[in-house]
């Protein structure tokens, strides 16, 4: 098996979650290289010095696995023909991050303010606003449950009376019409 390919953690970090095609593989991987791992020839029945040598990557490195559709980690959001993105993000969840990405970092941050002043969101909407705030900062997209939360603490904040000059009508109407609260 070679996997040429390396992860991107921060896009884990930023789902909060395994994607369903890593998670198949992983169930492939895993019991492979444990067996591999736990079968080490006689002279080396230390299993922790035996994970040091080079003999074990190698025996690990052959092993001939069938992994289909294992996700490169990158972290695109873009959706494919099949519904599924490139990054196992449907179709619907690339639609509500990328919704997102005009909402600038200046209203998640006062928004997370005026919800503390005001009493108005659940301390983790505060919290999930200020960190979508920071991601804005980066120009990295949110998770789909980052997106989906925010879509509905942003609808919620903006009922409730929440107004900020850098948020357009037009955001608000689009986030509005994806529906789903």
């Amino acid at each position: 098996m070679e996997v040429k390919k390396s992860l991107d953690f921060d896009y884990f970090w930023r789902r909060q979650e395994v994607p369903e095609a890593m998670v198949a593989a992983l169930k492939i991987i895993v019991p492979a290289v444990r067996e591999t791992i736990l079968n080490a020839p006689q002279n080396h029945r230390n299993i922790s010095e035996w994970c040091k040598k080079d003999a074990c990557w190698t025996a690990v490195s052959r092993l001939q696995l069938d992994v289909k559709g294992l996700p490169h980690g990158t972290g695109h959001v873009t959706a494919g023909e099949s519904g599924e993105g490139e990054e196992g993000i449907s179709a619907s969840d690339a639609t509500s991050i990328n919704a997102l990405q005009p909402v600038p970092q200046t209203v998640w941050f006062e928004l997370a303010s005026w919800a503390k002043q005001t009493d108005n969101l659940r301390p983790w909407q505060r919290g999930l606003a200020y960190s979508l705030g920071i991601l804005a900062s980066k120009r990295k997209p949110p998770s789909a449950k980052q997106a989906m939360q925010g879509r509905r603490l942003l609808m919620e904040a903006v009922d409730a009376g929440y107004t900020h000059a850098d948020l357009s009508k037009a955001t608000t109407a689009s986030l509005r019409s994806l529906g789903g609260s």
